[in-house]
Parts: C-alpha cells; structure tokens; sequence
C-alpha cells in the first residue's frame, strides 16, 4: 500500500522519469548510512541531482542497493524530490512503502516516452494507495497548487486540499476529497465505480457550483458504435432503451453525518444502474454538475 505525500502543487501526468538523463547532474550512492525520513529509517540512498532551470533531486531509499560501477541496483521501498528555489531545498514530494527495482527506473529514464513511466506506476499504485496533495501553491512561480493524481487500480484514497485538482481514483472502491477551489472527478469506463450504495466510489465534500463530476469519457451506450453522451434525467427514473442516462437520488437518514446522494449511471437498454458515484450529504443536482 504506497502513500505519497506534495508540500507543493504535484501533477503526475507530467511526472517524466527521463530528466534524470536529460537534465542529469551528478548522483551520490550512500552505502549503509541509515538515512531518517519522515519517522522511518532507511539503510541506503541514491541521489540523481538534475539541473534545468533549478537543482533538482530525486532521492531513491531502502536497503541492500548495490554499486557495481555503472549501476546502482537493488529495491526503493522510498521516493522523494526536492527543489532548491536558491535559498534553500524544499522538500516537494515524497512516497512511501513502494517496491520498485531501480533498475526499472533507470530503464523508463533512458527513453523519452512517458508509457514506460507510467507502466511503472500502474503496476506499484495496483493496491490500497493513498494520496495527500498540498494545495500550496507552485514552488516557483506562485502557481495555484493545482493537483492532478491517478489512482489506478485499488481501494484508493485521494485528498486534493486546497487548489484545483483533478482525482481520477481508476478501478476500485475510491475515497475522493478534492478540498477547497474548483475540483475535477475523472470517470473514463463505468467500471471505475461499482452500482450500490455500499460499494461505489465515495466523494466526502462534493461543491456545487466548483466541482464537476466528469463522465465524458465513458461510452454513454455502450452497443451503439459510436462513443455517445449521457442524458440528464434529474430524479426521474431511467426509461430509455437506446440511450444512457444519469440521475440522482437523495438519501435522508437520521443525523446529518449519515446523508448521502446517489448518481446512478444506466449505459444499455435495460434501464438498469451499471454504475454509481456516492456523495456525502444531500445535492439538488442538475446537469451544470458535470461533464456528461
């Protein structure tokens, strides 16, 4: 179960492991120093230091890396990077309880295509991660501390905080929170979220009039063989036969805190929920909350 922590706003979509060839520096191997991070205490570390516009460092950690003059091998169970804004290194992300060979990380640095990078995170973000994202603004330019995360497969936890951001949690019951500003909830295939109450993706602090629920990318009928939108039906029920919809329905349980709302999704002719996204709290929602 890996968690990743921002200080600072953290997009990745463009986490690009090749700037640590393309604007490689210099990297120190550190050999049994038992290197303290964040409360845990780690054997070995190896540091690429990357210089573009500023130094950069990706800090890789664990135990039992081995120097065999050409390369660093061995398992980082730690990830993290840091800036020098030129005063001082500020700490930008870091991620926790990972396995990853770094032999696979100097392979996807060697090539200039993001999908091996990304392989590389499906297959260790496959699980029960979680995701805390700053909301500080960019650590150079005063950027909006816009956050953009994928969740992959797995019972994910995805906390934006403050800032614009975009939380796809991918396959898996998900717990989504975008906090403050206005925040995006990427849903790409019905099978992103289950169809009953109790086991459909949770999103603890849906805005209305900030946040949009963003089913876009799913095939709203799925038999058609074109790539349709969805039709709002507000309460009613579903009753087409040759088009998908979307409705909601309010669930008003005693105390406040046990509240929640129901978008039901309907992709086939059986008029039937094949999907469902679950909000904390009652919504009087309307088709202005997405992008169908």
């Amino acid at each position: 179960m890996a968690i990743i922590y921002s200080n600072y706003a953290f997009d990745l979509r463009s986490f690009d492991l090749s700037i640590l060839v393309d604007n490689y520096y210099s990297d120190t191997f550190n050999d049994d120093i038992d290197y303290v991070y964040e409360g845990v205490t780690y054997a070995d570390t190896y540091e690429i230091m990357t210089l573009d516009d500023y130094y950069e460092t990706y800090t890789f950690a664990g135990s039992a890396f081995f120097d065999s003059g050409t390369d660093v091998t061995g398992t980082a169970t730690a990830m993290m990077g840091a800036i020098y804004d030129g005063d001082e290194w500020l700490d930008i992300f870091w991620a926790t309880s990972i396995s990853i060979a770094l032999s696979d990380i100097t392979d996807a640095s060697l090539t200039s295509s993001t999908t091996d990078d990304y392989a590389l995170f499906n297959a260790e973000f496959t699980g029960a991660d979680s995701f805390y994202l700053s909301g500080y603004a960019d650590y150079v330019d005063g950027r909006d501390g816009n956050d953009a995360i994928y969740g992959y497969a797995g019972a994910d936890t995805l906390v934006g905080n403050t800032g614009a951001d975009t939380l796809t949690g991918g396959a898996g019951k998900d717990a989504l929170s975008g906090g403050a500003g206005n925040d995006r909830f990427i849903f790409g295939s019905a099978s992103e979220s289950s169809k009953t109450a109790a086991t459909a993706d949770k999103n603890s602090d849906f805005s209305r009039g900030a946040d949009k629920i963003n089913l876009s990318g799913i095939d709203a009928f799925t038999t058609s063989g074109t790539n349709d939108t969805f039709v709002w039906k507000g309460t009613a029920a579903f009753d087409s036969t040759s088009k998908g919809e979307v409705r909601y329905e309010k669930f008003d349980n005693r105390g406040t805190s046990n509240d929640y709302t129901m978008v039901w999704i309907d992709t086939d002719a059986d008029t039937d929920v094949e999907m469902a996204i679950r909000l904390t709290g009652l919504y009087s929602l309307t088709s202005s909350d997405f992008f169908l």
